[in-house]
């Protein structure tokens, strides 16, 4: 499994700037993703074009990095945890 991820982070190519990323995940939804073959990952292929050729991106989710960002994030503004 660790190799699939690893081929997936080689495969990061994209002229996108960090804003047009950002703003490109914001706007999906769950319901955009579909589940993958691993558990615990979802993912969604986005067609656009760059300089007039059609560009690919794989968005990729995975649920326990989901949880784990949302944890740090409510630590870090001192909101209880999930669970609690």
């Amino acid at each position: 499994m660790s190799q699939s991820l690893n081929l997936v982070s080689v495969l990061n190519f994209s002229p996108l700037s960090i804003k047009d990323a950002l703003n490109l995940v914001s706007e999906l939804s769950s319901s955009d993703l579909t589940a993958s073959s691993l558990e615990e990952y979802s993912w969604c292929e986005v067609r656009n074009n760059y300089a007039e050729i059609e560009q690919r991106c794989l968005i990729v989710e995975s649920e326990k990095r989901k949880i784990s960002d949302l944890e740090k994030l409510r630590k870090k503004k001192g909101a209880p945890a999930a669970d609690s």
